[in-house]
């Protein structure tokens, strides 16, 4: 069981990043595209806003795949919340306490259990808090940029026929 649910979020964090990649390239594309198009009258204002909102895109795309590294906390192996099979939290101990540390595991089938449990959940947490929520705001603000400018342009279009 544990084995699947860490698959799937692995397999749901690739796809976050992939959105992430793939929003990335359009968003850069249709800025380089729209650029040529800055300096004409009629477009500037249509054109100005779809490029801003592309490059705010652009940077929460950056944002989600971007790695998140916990700041250097204390890291106490003792400590309830510490979870030896979670990256973040060994990668700062010393070969010789992680070593002795998953001996101690290894032998406590209940604590292999809830390491377990706990490395799930925050994976889940990951991905619901950080990757698809800004994944989410990336495509929102990407659209919002594509009606503002079509918006603008009739706008802009609209006063230079009265």
């Amino acid at each position: 069981m544990y084995r699947i649910l860490h698959t799937k979020h692995e397999q749901l964090s690739s796809l976050a990043d992939n959105k992430a990649h793939i929003m990335l390239t359009i968003c850069v594309g249709v800025v380089g595209v729209s650029a040529s198009q800055l300096f004409d009258p009629q477009l500037q204002y249509a054109v100005l806003t779809l490029i801003v909102t592309s490059i705010i895109a652009a940077g929460l795309a950056v944002y989600t795949t971007m790695p998140f590294l916990t700041r250097h906390r204390n890291v106490d192996h003792t400590d309830p919340t510490f979870n030896l099979i979670f990256f973040g939290d060994f990668s700062r101990l010393p070969l010789n306490v992680y070593q002795e540390e998953m001996a101690a595991l290894e032998k406590d089938r209940e604590r292999i259990y809830r390491a377990l449990a706990r490395d799930v959940y925050y994976l889940g947490k990951v991905l619901n808090e950080r990757k698809f929520r800004n994944l989410a705001y990336c495509y929102w603000v990407f659209f919002s940029g594509l009606v503002g400018s079509v918006v603008v342009l009739l706008v802009t279009f609209a006063a230079g026929w009265l």
